[in-house]
Parts: structure tokens; sequence; C-alpha cells
């Protein structure tokens, strides 16, 4: 009796046996696979935006992929704010930019947001950055092209608010081995005009205030990015940027009125431009394979900006107090900025620390 049950136990399981292995090679034999990529990802120090991964981060320029990334805002168009921090400090490949804030600004705004890798936002900075306690830092990771080869973009665009404004950019990519040369240049026009209106007071004296400010602006500039991948552990970038904008004829007409009498008309009449060249020469060299590495900086910027105004009050009513009246001012402005610094940034796989020994 036994040895027909042996053999019939042996039977089935035989037959569960053969059974899994059929299920298993049906679920092998799936035809595709689909795999989402993490496009926002937290980490202690920093949030990180993948735009690389992410389908709607796309057909726009650098500075409003920025706008729309979590815990960047920008108010005016101008500038860009990082939650809970007063000031923000722009790297681009965790290299500081040496621009002005309008320049930088500009070529943001002319920079196809396809260009970009990843955008990291540092609310905790460590000692890698030159920045204050109460500054975050915006790290734009650009990608990076390995394949031999060449090719370019040109991009044309035309905006209509209350004035027209079009603008045009084109780039060159070129790799060879370990050699490559990344350019761009860009061009273009914008005015723009804001309205104001201001009213304080009460029902004894009422002040009021309106009028507009039309601020046309001309600019262009370009970049050019050198690459040297000397072997696996080291390599020598060179870049340089150049940025020059002209505005003349900024008008900023303001009409005043006290107690519903017209009083006077102020007019500001502004003629500036500005120019800016940046250079700068990074050497790198990985130390191990945890991350640790010696970076050196040498970089230089020239800026120059010349702006002219005169203000006119131009009295409704004539009295002592209210008479025609005109300020004018010139104020060049030439600065010549030198730097060279040397870093070395030690890890571990529990700890990271700097050379001065503070612990991130």
């Amino acid at each position: 009796m036994k040895t027909p049950l042996l053999i019939s136990a042996l039977f089935f399981s035989g037959f569960i046996f053969a059974q899994q292995k059929s299920d298993t090679l049906k679920t092998k034999n799936i035809e595709g696979i689909t795999l989402k990529k993490q496009v926002f990802r937290k980490q202690s120090d920093r949030f990180i935006y993948d735009v690389a991964s992410s389908p709607i981060a796309k057909g726009t320029n650098s500075f409003n992929l920025l706008k729309q990334t979590p815990m960047i805002s920008s108010i005016d168009g101008k500038s860009l704010k990082i939650m809970g921090k007063s000031e923000v400090v722009i790297y681009i490949n965790n290299k500081k930019t040496n621009m002005d804030s309008e320049s930088l600004i500009e070529m943001l705004k002319n920079t196809p947001s396809e260009d970009i890798q990843k955008i990291e936002v540092i609310t905790v900075p460590g000692s890698e950055f030159q920045v204050e306690s109460n500054e975050g830092v915006i790290n734009i990771v650009m990608k990076k092209k390995r394949n031999n080869g060449y090719n370019g973009t040109l991009k044309m665009q035309n905006e209509q608010s209350y004035y027209n404004n079009p603008s045009a950019g084109v780039s060159f990519n070129f790799r060879q081995n370990k050699f490559a040369v990344n350019t761009n240049f860009n061009t273009g026009s914008w005015t723009e005009r804001e309205k104001y209106r201001l009213s304080n007071g009460d029902s004894t004296f009422k002040n009021e205030s309106f009028g507009f400010n039309d601020d046309p602006n001309k600019n262009f500039g370009g970049s050019v990015n050198i690459d040297y991948e000397i072997d696996k552990k080291q390599n020598l970038s060179f870049t340089y940027n150049m940025r020059y904008n002209k505005s003349f004829n900024s008008i900023l007409d303001i009409t005043n009125i006290q107690n519903g009498v017209l009083k006077n008309r102020t007019v500001n009449d502004e003629d500036a431009q500005r120019r800016n060249h940046s250079f700068n020469l990074n050497y790198e060299i990985k130390t191990d394979t945890l991350g640790s590495k010696l970076t050196s900086n040498i970089s230089y910027l020239w800026f120059n900006r010349d702006k002219y105004s005169i203000n006119e009050t131009f009295p409704f009513v004539t009295d002592k107090d209210n008479k025609y009246g005109a300020f004018k001012q010139w104020v060049p402005q030439i600065i010549n900025n030198y730097a060279a610094n040397i870093d070395y940034l030690k890890k571990n796989k529990i700890w990271r620390f700097m050379v001065d020994g503070s612990k991130l």
C-alpha cells in the first residue's frame, strides 16, 4: 500500500513543479516593460529635479523651467528666490557663476530647457559652496554629450505683449574623444511697460500718483566652454561668458494729484549700457571611488556699466513750493575681480568631511 502512495506523491509533486516552471516561463516572456524614473528626489541638504526624466520639461527656456521647479519662485521675472532663503547663488555644473544677476537671468532665458540634465535646489549648502548662511544654492547640471561628432540648434522666438519682443539664438556643440567644445550666441530686444497707481491720505488730505514706465532693452551675448578629459580621474575646463545690454530712452512718467488738483508731472529719462566678461579655468582630480576630489579655480570678471539720467518736474500750478526742477546724474561703474581657490572634499561611507574638519 505504501508503494502506490509513494508513486502517487512523486507524480503529483512533479506535476506541481512542472506547472510552476511553466508559469515562471510565462512570466518571463513579457513583450514589454515600462519603467518610470523618479523625477523629484529629496535628500538631506537638497531637492533634486531630474529634468531629463520629465516629459513636460521641454519646449521652454531654462528660466521658465526654474520658475516651475518646486521651492523656486520669481515674482518680478528678473530674479529667482528659494523658499526660506533671502538670497540665491547660481551654480552651473558645480561652478559658481561670475556674471551679474541681470546677465545671468538673460542667459537662462536664452538657454533651451532640453540642455539641462537636472536642477538641484540646495537649502543647506556645505563648505564646498561659497555662500553665506542665509543664502541658498541652485545648481544647474547641464547634459554632457559623450558621442563624437557635432550638432547645432537655431532658435527664433517672438512674444507679443504691450510691445513686440523678438529674440534669436544659435548653439554649436563638438566632441572628439576626450575633447569637447560647446558654444552659443543669442540676441534680442525686450521692452516692458509697467503701470503705476498710488493713493494715500485721509479726508483732510489726499495724494494720488499714476503713470507708466517703459524700459526698452537690446542685448546680445554668448559663451564658449572647452572641456578636456585628461584621464578618468582628471578633467580640465575653460569657460568664457560675455553679455551686453543697451537700455536707451527708458522713461518713467508720473503725474501727481493733491486733493483732486493736478500738482505736477515728473519725467525721468535714462540711458544705460552694461558689459560683462568673465573667464574661468577649472582643474579637478578625483582621489578615490567614493567621490573625494581636489578642485582648483582661477577666474576673472570685468564689469562696466554707464548710466546717465535726467529727472525733470513740470508744475501744473506754479507757486513758491511748486516750480520746475531738473536733476542730472551720471553714474559710471567698473569692476575688475580676480579670484583663485583650491578646495579638497573628502568622503567616506559614513561621514563626509572638508579639509577644515567640519562635519557636513
